[in-house]
């Protein structure tokens, strides 16, 4: 392929989301892509920013569309829009997406590089690389331009997720980010290693950057290969990986519902249970206080059951989900000095609004997966039967191949309608919060980042 996009070496998603106006919007609601489209048969008057390569039922034609869009989630979003929130209104992706067009780097430091007045302490710190300006015109392979404010001198530069220390390029390549991953690095970074440390991550890239995919063997969303391609590919169901992970539009409107105004939050949740004459409960002897105690050494499987078998368990307390939200979602910054706060509802809805755990992942592989298997089926009937798939085109076996491949269809269609049926799939709340759910999936990469720069030898023994 002549053409391939660097990602953010935080998020690993590309620079070049671009999204369309519907009819109606202005071009404000048009994210800027400036490099020439592919395709000289787009339309005449349609934005610069353009999908290039959009599957399926997604999939428009120049002479049909006006005004193109990327669809939201396929059950609970209209063109033009990625997100569903709590009020029951949607939300323009616009603002959300802005920064997925914005480009700061990691620029290494030169022989004899000064500090300047505006650096950061983990800067001057730094031995090995700075932080650069920021950039909202569109990257174009291996190059950012137009970087603001022009810092030690540089307003443009080459980006690269691979190292380039044995391939006799001379200066090294910047490393690409959006400015939105970098500040959850900083916060990452500050929580797991005690520091901002860039020079951590710039000597992760020069140790295991890998072309196309970050870093060597790193564990990351399944959502991620669907749109890593040539280009950006946006499908439905991916479209959170676009949101802006930092500034979450209703997230404070979430937060803020589960702060009663004018009664106090009860300590416990749920109703006492009913006193039982019959069976034996062993937790019974114990306090409140120790239960919770026990609480704290247990996983929530294990104190679902525990509520099952013992009526010790029946109420929990406030506190209980506060330190769930505070383990399980480390990632909620908004809410260290907090008061007063329904910590089970902002459970409830925290945990909705982050997007099912990823459910809709595994039923996007899921919808992959079947077909695949029903050609892998198909191949080993036809190998038994001596008659190879290699060229399904060749004579004598084109029809035969075509009406086996109809049957297979059938039934991996089939296979597909008795899961949904059986309720294998249940259906998307429309309470999720994109950036939310990216926040968290970028938090968890970062946790990867940070473990494996801890694993970095010290700087003088590499």
């Amino acid at each position: 392929m002549g053409y391939f996009e660097q990602v953010c070496q935080i998020c690993a998603i590309a620079f070049n989301v671009g999204r369309i106006r519907k009819e109606g919007m202005d071009m404000t609601s048009t994210l800027q892509v400036e490099q020439p489209p592919l395709d000289s048969a787009k339309p005449k008057g349609a934005p610069t920013s353009y999908a290039r390569q959009i599957p399926g039922p997604m999939k428009l034609s120049h002479s049909s569309q006006k005004a193109w869009n990327i669809p939201g989630p396929k059950r609970n979003t209209s063109p033009g829009q990625i997100a569903q929130v709590p009020s029951g209104k949607q939300t323009d992706c616009a603002g959300e997406m802005e920064h997925c067009i914005s480009t700061q780097c990691l620029a290494a430091k030169l022989p004899g590089w000064q500090p300047e007045r505006d650096d950061e302490e983990f800067e001057t710190e730094a031995r090995f690389c700075f932080l650069t300006g920021i950039s909202k015109k569109s990257v174009y392979e291996w190059d950012v331009s137009s970087l603001k404010p022009r810092r030690h001198g540089i307003d443009e530069t080459a980006i690269l997720n691979n190292s380039q220390a044995d391939k006799g390029l001379g200066e090294k390549s910047a490393m690409p980010m959006h400015p939105k991953c970098f500040e959850l690095f900083k916060l990452v970074s500050q929580q797991r290693l005690g520091k901002v440390d860039i020079d951590g991550l710039w000597r992760l890239r020069e140790e295991q950057g890998e072309f196309g995919d970050r870093f060597e063997n790193f564990p990351h969303s399944s959502d991620v290969d669907v749109v890593d391609e040539q280009w950006y590919n946006c499908e439905p169901g991916t479209e959170y990986l676009a949101a802006n992970s930092v500034d979450v539009p209703f997230l404070d409107g979430l937060i803020q519902s589960c702060i009663p105004e004018t009664t106090d939050v009860g300590e416990v949740v749920f109703d006492a249970p009913e006193r039982s004459e019959s069976g034996h409960d062993a937790f019974s002897p114990l306090s409140p206080e120790i239960c919770q105690m026990l609480m704290g050494y247990l996983s929530r499987r294990d104190v679902a059951n525990l509520r099952c078998v013992s009526g010790s368990f029946i109420q929990l307390p406030q506190t209980y989900f506060r330190q769930l939200i505070k383990t399980e979602m480390p990632w909620m910054w908004e809410l260290a000095a907090l008061r007063g706060v329904d910590w089970y509802s902002l459970w409830c809805k925290l945990s909705v609004a982050d997007g099912g755990a990823g459910l809709d992942e595994n039923e996007r592989k899921w919808l992959k997966d079947v077909p695949r298997l029903q050609y892998g089926k198909l191949h080993e009937e036809l190998v038994a039967e001596g008659k190879p798939m290699s060229n399904p085109g060749q004579s004598g076996f084109n029809e035969e191949w075509r009406q086996r491949h109809s049957a297979m269809k059938r039934a991996a269609d089939a296979e597909i309608k008795a899961g949904y049926d059986a309720g294998m799939w249940p259906a998307r709340s429309n309470h999720v919060l994109l950036g939310l759910r990216n926040r968290r999936r970028i938090w968890e990469d970062l946790e990867e980042i940070m473990r494996r720069i801890a694993a970095l030898l010290p700087d003088d023994l590499a």
